[in-house]
């Protein structure tokens, strides 16, 4: 069902890498398509006032060769500028591109949840290590995951003297499971496209 969902999604992808992401860069993106949806809507509000005024420009020319008397002229509404950014966020917006990232921490894969959920994004999770963590809200938002289960990732406890330190919630066998059981298509890729034995029958896992 994965892959039958797939083929019916349109068939380019923006591909984002979020698991080095934090900081300046991390605002620099959510800004980006913050500008990005603004822009959609000063434009959506500059063709609004445009009608206004063509009809407004009419009337006072009509006016005018009429003899009547008027005020003074309508000016053309003043056209938003266009961000640099939103060449690459406009197809994702209009649903013509699927958000596809690399995101393996909880903390990774929400910062993707709320890009798709706030603005209507179509999204694949790739490589979501700690996506059996948070199963549900990625259930909700209507994401589809691409898991390794050879990813290995441990967990990480957050002393209470350190606040602020990255918590990890660590990787699960039943990570493909727990997605599953909650409604959302998975993927289940290999580690590399050729035939490996790194893992040694699987002990790798246990």
């Amino acid at each position: 069902p994965f892959f039958n969902t797939m083929s019916a999604l349109p068939c380019r992808f923006l591909v984002m890498d979020l698991r080095n992401l934090a900081g300046a860069k991390k605002r620099t993106l959510l800004d980006e398509l913050d500008d990005t949806v603004r822009y959609r809507r000063e434009l959506a509000a500059h063709a609004a006032a445009k009608a206004e005024y063509v009809a407004a420009k009419k009337k006072y020319r009509d006016d005018k060769k009429a003899g009547k008397k008027v005020g003074a002229e309508p000016k053309a509404p003043k056209a938003p500028k266009k961000p640099a950014a939103a060449t690459k966020w406009e197809p994702l917006l209009d649903g013509k591109r699927v958000l596809r990232v690399w995101a393996e921490t909880v903390a990774q894969i929400r910062l993707a949840l709320h890009i798709a959920e706030r603005h209507g994004i179509q999204l694949v999770i790739d490589d979501a290590v700690e996506g059996w963590a948070i199963a549900s809200e990625i259930a909700r938002v209507g994401a589809m995951v691409v898991v390794n289960p050879r990813r290995v990732l441990e967990p990480t406890e957050m002393p209470a003297a350190t606040p602020g330190r990255i918590y990890h919630h660590g990787s699960s066998i039943e990570n493909a499971a727990i997605l599953t059981r909650h409604g959302v298509k998975v993927a289940v890729v290999p580690p590399a496209p050729a035939l490996i034995a790194m893992g040694v029958g699987g002990r790798d896992l246990l």
